[in-house]
């Protein structure tokens, strides 16, 4: 819960504030907290930065003395590092055909603090809903954003739903037609469906328990119009019909069932089996043989009646962790759109074979109990540099200006004589930091680096290029 004082301390910055929608700053930071607990986030710090996240921008210099006053210098200061990831202007054309390592990257060491992420998703889902304001290429920007930076990175982050309500907005603005056309089909086919998912719990709880089973779950869910529609896709794509109302997409509902054991996993199968029809060509067992990702389950697809075919998955206790926390999570290999052949996969399998408490920590109930995760990114040994294009430079930890103008061109890193960093004059041995906007000036008249570069310089490439400079 937020205390009564940052609540009013909030109405008190943004007093006679208001946005271009007319909203007060007060209501739309009350809104993006009621928003926030929707999600079931309810650190007290997380909502304390959602009441304040605009307050540096509104009034700088009354917020800061006001905010260390109320609520510590810890509040300013991930104020601050909020304020910085604003900022930070990665342009649109990189969206598309991305490297989604480097973006998820950059952003997440921006800040050092997920939190602070997740009050920026939360943000520009938001502002997508409310974006009608806008023209339609400002409005496509947004919804391209979202669609390619921000809803990857909740995926990354283990907060799948803001990744799916991200997801579904940026669909709606981008493919309006194709949005309605799957609400519509899944209402038509939704109908009755809550019934049955309840006729079903009931008497599969009852099969389940005479069997001796215990502390089994069984849940359901309707698949999202913009994950319905990347399957459409990738279904046309390989030739496989889809039919008119969907009926051959069989994840539309999904019903999962999870036990104890694995032994309880092939058991309830056979019981399943004796209740309804299956789809044998359908089936996959991932226990047997588990995705690259390391995933375990069994799928199989089962004939509820006439108008109702349906992916069953059954897991263990285990493996629902492990899939929904752990280093084989789904949240891994379906960032972007390569699947387990993405960079970021590699990195955060990597990553989380040191650290599996990765997402497992991303529980926010938990916080409170458990700040240490905060500090800690699977890339803190990099850094993320943009030009002033918008373009994303990886770079190791402690690189100057210098490795920066190298890791654009040699040429530019040969003739460099100057930098300047967010737009301040820097000496060339300065250190550059993830999110500063770097621009070199060079002399097209000078013949070869300086020698004493290598004093400072990090990266091998300009340490080679510099002494291959000075041996000829």
């Amino acid at each position: 819960m937020v205390p009564q004082k940052i609540k009013n301390l909030a109405k008190d910055l943004y007093e006679g504030e208001t946005r271009l929608s007319e909203e007060t700053y007060y209501d739309y930071a009350l809104d993006i907290v009621k928003r926030l607990k929707k999600y079931s986030i309810r650190d007290e710090t997380t909502l304390t930065i959602a009441f304040l996240h605009d307050a540096l921008s509104v009034s700088p210099k009354k917020s800061i003395k006001k905010i260390e006053e109320l609520a510590g210098s810890e509040i300013v200061a991930l104020l601050e590092r909020y304020g910085k990831l604003k900022e930070t202007k990665i342009k649109t054309e990189n969206l598309r055909d991305f490297n989604e390592k480097y973006l998820n990257q950059t952003l997440i060491n921006l800040v050092e603090d997920v939190r602070l992420l997740i009050v920026r998703l939360v943000v520009k889902a938001k502002d997508l809903d409310n974006c009608q304001m806008f023209d339609k290429e400002k409005r496509e920007e947004m919804a391209i954003r979202a669609l390619y930076l921000y809803a990857p990175l909740a995926k990354v982050l283990g907060v799948s739903n803001i990744s799916k309500d991200l997801e579904n907005a940026a669909f709606k603005i981008l493919y309006p037609e194709e949005y309605f056309e799957i609400k519509k089909i899944i209402k038509k086919r939704s109908w009755g469906t809550k019934k049955i998912f309840a006729d079903i719990k009931k008497v599969l709880s009852e099969i389940l328990t005479e069997q001796g089973m215990r502390d089994f779950q069984i849940q359901y869910r309707t698949k999202s119009p913009y994950s319905t529609f990347r399957k459409m896709v990738r279904y046309k794509s390989r030739g496989i019909d889809i039919g008119n109302d969907l009926e051959n997409i069989y994840d539309l509902f999904a019903l999962r069932v999870i036990v104890r054991t694995i032994e309880e996993c092939y058991l309830v199968e056979t019981l399943l089996k004796q209740l309804w029809n299956y789809l044998p060509q359908e089936r996959d067992d991932y226990i047997e043989k588990p995705r690259p990702t390391g995933y375990r389950a069994i799928h199989n697809v089962f004939e509820i009646d006439n108008d109702l075919v349906m992916e069953v998955q059954i897991r263990s206790h285990e493996m629902h962790t492990q899939a929904e926390f752990g280093f084989s999570s789904h949240l891994l290999y379906k960032i972007g759109e390569k699947d387990e052949k993405s960079q970021a996969v590699e990195e955060y399998k990597k990553y989380l074979n040191k650290h599996p408490e990765w997402f497992r920590d991303l529980n926010f109930l938990e916080i409170q109990k458990n700040k240490e995760f905060v500090s800690k990114t699977p890339f803190s040994d990099k850094v993320y540099i943009l030009t002033p294009k918008g373009d994303i430079i990886q770079l190791p930890k402690g690189a100057t200006v210098v490795d920066f103008a190298y890791a654009v061109h040699t040429d530019i890193g040969d003739r460099c004589i100057g930098a300047f960093v967010n737009d301040k004059i820097v000496k060339l041995d300065y250190k550059i930091e993830t999110g500063d906007v770097v621009k070199i000036k060079v002399n097209k008249q000078r013949k070869r680096p300086s020698k004493d570069w290598l004093n400072f310089v990090k990266t091998r490439r300009a340490k080679n290029r510099i002494l291959k400079a000075w041996r000829t």
